[in-house]
């Protein structure tokens, strides 16, 4: 629910990034190159990572430009050969892979995953190649369980790990095909199908039908840590010491399936190309990639192989971004207009701006019919005096709602989240969040909980939070705690201890000991540190002595049992 670094991101964007391009589709295109120019100039400088930008327009590519270095340590700076990791604009190639075997007879995407893997654990529910790639597949995220296990991104985590890691669960997230949830691990898997039914590996198999049919010649998997990659730019982080503007990201994760395939803004406009001018596929090919998927029941969900439909200045898009420590990508592309936007960053960079403003420079924006949005109000000191209190879901963190003057406050996981904006339907928001709704719950006039009313790929979803009175245990019911937990899941053990009065989490793996904060009887969550996010539930037995410790992190959960 609550995403600090996303926050932190979106608080450094500068504010230059936003500048507005008053001229809409400008004639000439030497006039079209100088505006997009402006966009990223504030990305230029050789004291600093940047961007490359590629414009794709009506078979051709019309605008590719770098910003910024590819390599601070080098002096090395960005140009349109730039390579970049993609991310999950990675996740596109991947399903394209499944789609043509398909198309070929050679992959059913109904089957269940264990036709092609085996090895995959029985859960005693059918799991198919087409729910890994719509991301409704319910399997834990083997990022997240990597974490767990106390790796984070800096430590070497290959496709083995990542696929002997989902081999070792035991349950999922939620039964298939019910609902969507982003999934690392449903594209890690549907990795392993399309080289289980090709024969090949992932690499050797997009080089043959997707990178060299299209002339995609400086595209690749990155699958080696150890190999040289030409022309590839590090990737750069914000330094947090004094003196230190920007520090090296480091990313050792090289699964590949839902990510680490290198790329160029050419090569990309190559690929942009295909998708109106088929060299790879035909049109109705091409328009299965986009094609919305749909859980058991039918609800549809907004989500193809490996890109979204979505609307930019009111013209239809195909998309889909990537972000991974030291990049952040986006692909961009105009069905209608046969013209696409690519922005490959080698540093936390905001591009849903500069694309829109490179849309308006070239393409004229459509007339879309806004959603009403209702009315803001102020709310009555006794609305804010019934809403104060503290908050807890099934999951998520416990979330704290104070009075401050006029203004409700919400705090999360230790940390403001900012103010309420109250609105006419009955509904509030929270900073500058408005994506997510919030509802107050009542019963005979009084407040008993928060509706949070938050928006997916497959609709809308509703998380009731009961109001919940703030717990302290006692000294003695936290001794009981301490000893040490393994996760078969994780194969990794917990060390669980009580220092200066609160809950203590340490493994081999974890550099700092994690500590924990109660929330309710028997709940814990991290409010900081590695693990920050991490919710702990202590499982008891009959005899109410603790017999293990359940954990879950982002939407995976996983159960330690105490030796």
């Amino acid at each position: 629910m609550w995403n600090r670094s996303l926050s932190r991101w979106v608080a450094g964007w500068s504010a230059a990034l936003l500048l507005s391009v008053s001229v809409v589709s400008i004639a000439s295109e030497p006039n079209r190159a100088a505006a997009v120019d402006a966009v990223f100039a504030p990305l230029r400088g050789n004291d600093r990572p940047g961007a490359a930008v590629g414009i794709y327009q009506g078979g051709k590519l019309v605008y590719s430009q770098g910003y910024g270095m590819a390599n601070l340590d080098a002096g090395t700076p960005i140009t349109a050969d730039t390579v970049f990791n993609l991310a999950s604009v990675s996740k596109q190639f991947t399903a394209v892979s499944a789609a043509l075997l398909a198309r070929e007879g050679k992959l059913d995407l109904q089957a269940d995953i264990r036709k092609y893997l085996p090895n995959q654990p029985d859960l005693g529910t059918r799991i198919t190649v087409a729910d890994l790639i719509h991301h409704t597949s319910g399997i834990r995220d083997y990022i997240a369980l990597a974490a767990l296990s106390g790796h984070d991104d800096q430590s070497l985590i290959r496709q083995r790990h990542a696929i002997a890691i989902l081999e070792r669960q035991r349950g999922l997230n939620f039964q298939p095909g019910t609902r969507y949830a982003y999934s690392n691990s449903g594209y890690a898997l549907l990795a392993e199908v399309v080289q289980a039914a090709a024969g090949k590996s992932l690499n050797e198999f997009m080089k043959e039908r997707l990178f060299k049919p299209l002339g995609m010649n400086d595209t690749r998997v990155r699958d080696d840590l150890s190999r040289i990659e030409p022309g590839y730019a590090a990737g750069y982080e914000r330094g947090e010491e004094a003196g230190r503007p920007w520090a090296r990201a480091v990313y050792n994760r090289v699964a590949v399936g839902p990510g680490n395939v290198l790329s160029t803004v050419g090569d990309l406009a190559k690929w942009a190309g295909n998708f109106a001018h088929p060299v790879v596929g035909d049109a109705q090919f091409i328009e299965q990639l986009s094609a919305p998927a749909a859980l058991r029941d039918g609800t549809p969900v907004n989500y193809g192989f490996g890109l979204t439909r979505q609307e930019v200045i009111g013209h239809r898009v195909v998309t889909h971004t990537g972000g991974i420590s030291g990049f952040r990508t986006v692909f961009v592309f105009f069905p209608d207009d046969d013209f696409a936007v690519v922005v490959l960053a080698n540093h936390s960079y905001n591009f849903e701006p500069a694309v829109e403003q490179i849309a308006k420079i070239y393409l004229q924006p459509k007339a879309v019919k806004a959603p009403k949005k209702p009315a803001s109000i102020t709310p009555k000191a006794t609305v804010l005096a019934g809403l104060a209190g503290t908050y807890l879901g099934s999951e998520g963190p416990m979330l704290t709602v104070r009075q401050d003057g006029t203004q409700l406050i919400f705090a999360a996981e230790g940390h403001d989240q900012g103010a309420a904006k109250f609105w006419a339907d009955g509904t509030f928001t929270v900073g500058d969040r408005d994506s997510t709704r919030y509802r107050a719950a009542q019963q005979q006039g009084a407040t008993v909980g928060i509706d949070v009313i938050g928006k997916s790929n497959d609709g809308e979803r509703v998380q009731r939070l009961a109001r919940v009175s703030p717990f302290t245990p006692a000294a003695s019911e936290l001794a009981t705690l301490t000893g040490v937990y393994y996760g078969e899941e994780i194969d990794t053990s917990y060390s669980v201890s009580i220092d200066a009065g609160k809950v203590t989490l340490r493994s081999l793996y974890l550099d700092a000991p994690q500590a924990l904060q109660p929330t309710t009887r028997d709940r814990f969550e991290a409010q900081d540190g590695a693990l920050e996010g991490l919710e702990v539930t202590v499982v008891r037995n009959s005899a109410g002595q603790p017999t293990g410790l359940r954990l879950r992190f982002g939407s995976t959960a996983t159960l330690l049992a105490k030796r």
